[in-house]
């Protein structure tokens, strides 16, 4: 039970960062295309992609954390 839920912790966490790498992405190539929308906002283009790394950095170190007591638990 306990190597089913590594498994899925594995999964999500690589979801997660390439669910993150596709928004850096999209996001990047949108100020590209339309850089005169993100001129009239008050805060850098790349302020929500920050944000989100914030996020997602909480979020990965929650699984590991949870990973490491799995390991703990299987020894």
């Amino acid at each position: 039970m306990l190597k089913k839920i590594n498994a899925l912790l594995n999964i999500f966490m690589g979801c997660l960062l390439g669910v993150y790498m596709g928004r850096i992405l999209v996001t990047y190539m949108d100020y590209r295309k339309n850089p005169g929308i993100y001129e009239m906002g008050s805060a850098p283009w790349y302020s929500g992609i920050e944000i989100e790394g914030i996020a997602l950095a909480i979020l990965l170190a929650v699984c590991l954390v949870i990973k490491a007591v799995i390991r703990k638990e299987s020894k």
